[in-house]
């Protein structure tokens, strides 16, 4: 379940927008340390394995590649004069829902970014992704009679989308504001060897290539249309999606913040997005060049979302089942921000507190001055009667722990 856009998000129409900080999430959750020392593995050929040069081969210039299921032929695509990735995919009617997704969810890929490897999945794979239904309401519109609500709305929505996007397509020329960041080649299909292993968009994730009688599968997903170019890169169509979301907990990143790391928590993407709406008076949205590494005195009074982010705190993560859009969305309405604030509040504590650190009558200070206590039984650790599902996602700013419920001590507000 996902928020609303009527009220939920409204209340940041007259503040940044979301685009502002996807800008802003491409550096934030991508430290410096990080991406030095990140893997940059080059285009390689197993030992007695096929290449695609001089063989079994990928054919080129937007033609189709053998198939086992038959020739497929997309229809006839028309582009602008100088088409960039976002144009290619849109244009392209079987690819057309992936190529919103990519120019409406983040502005990397305009011209003066790239040039991107784009690997586009057919339209029928977003019919049962709930998020994306949602999502696709908007998407329908004309972007110019989009509002900062409903932009805003789109942000709640981000937490699963960009992991699909971010298995789909592959940098190019890194940006200018992540300097330690390595470029990487255009892959076309004349560079696909049997074996051959690159790492997606941001994460550290990695798409495997295989060459097995004419038929090219990149992560088990057929390729069956290459190298239609733009100005920007280069897309591929593929027939399927080529890694499905994961829908369960994935392992936190210790170099990355508390944020960073809830943002490809699909369990824990309403929590997401209630940290968006008291996103605006962020140190990280408010100072050019700012990083989560910057030494920065954290004020919970002032602003609780630097906690997601600087510090040392735990975060006690609610689960989509008990945060739900209604819980946040009835806060928002109460009291407007700080009710969402009071809510978070309330699942935060200074200081790094791992589960071995917690015993039975354990007790701790939430930030918002409210006292937590813990069982532990044979039936597992509790927090206020609330059990913890999923302990000890280490960030770099502190720890989080998945809980099945909600904290709060006055019911009635």
């Amino acid at each position: 379940m996902f928020f609303k856009p009527i009220a939920l998000f409204a209340v940041l129409a007259s503040g940044a927008s979301a685009q502002s900080r996807w800008n802003k999430l491409s550096s934030v959750c991508v430290p410096q340390s990080a991406q030095s020392g990140r893997r940059n593995l080059k285009p390689k050929t197993r030992k007695g394995g096929k290449t695609a040069k001089g063989g079994k081969t990928m054919k080129g210039e937007g033609q189709k590649t053998k198939n086992k299921g038959g020739e497929k032929k997309p229809k006839k695509a028309k582009f602008p004069k100088s088409p960039t990735v976002v144009d290619v995919t849109r244009g392209i009617e079987e690819v057309s829902v992936f190529g919103e997704m990519l120019g409406r969810l983040t502005p990397l890929y305009r011209e003066e970014f790239g040039p991107f490897t784009i690997f586009a999945p057919p339209n029928d794979v977003f019919e049962n992704v709930t998020e994306w239904s949602r999502w696709s309401i908007l998407s329908r519109l004309p972007s110019e009679n989009v509002t900062t609500a409903e932009n805003n709305f789109l942000a709640s929505t981000f937490t699963y989308l960009v992991r699909i996007l971010n298995y789909h397509t592959r940098r190019g020329r890194a940006p200018e504001d992540l300097p330690d960041l390595e470029d990487e080649p255009l892959l076309m299909a004349s560079d696909i060897t049997d074996g051959l292993q690159v790492n997606v968009q941001f994460f550290d994730d990695i798409l495997e290539f295989k060459v097995e009688d004419g038929v090219v599968t990149v992560n088990g997903t057929e390729v069956i249309e290459t190298d239609i170019e733009a100005t920007n890169g280069v897309v591929h169509i593929v027939d399927g999606m080529i890694v499905e979301p994961i829908v369960g907990f994935v392992d936190a990143r210790p170099d990355i913040c508390i944020w960073c790391n809830l943002q490809p928590q699909t369990l824990l993407s309403n929590l997401y997005g209630a940290t968006l709406v008291i996103a605006e008076c962020g140190y990280i949205f408010n100072n050019d060049g700012a990083t989560i590494e910057d030494d920065v005195e954290v004020d919970t009074n002032a602003c609780l979302f630097d906690a997601l982010i600087y510090g040392n705190y735990t975060l006690f993560a609610p689960t989509n089942n008990f945060l739900t859009a209604d819980v946040v969305e009835g806060a928002l309405n109460a009291t407007g921000l700080d009710g969402v604030t009071a809510l978070l509040s309330n699942h935060i504590v200074e200081g790094t507190y791992l589960a071995s650190d917690i015993y039975d009558g354990f007790t701790l200070n939430t930030v918002s001055n409210e006292t937590i206590g813990f069982n532990v039984t044979d039936d597992g650790v509790f927090v206020n009667g609330i059990p913890i599902v999923n302990p000890d996602m280490v960030s770099s700013n502190g720890v989080f722990h998945a809980i099945d419920g909600v904290i709060v001590f006055d019911p009635e507000s």
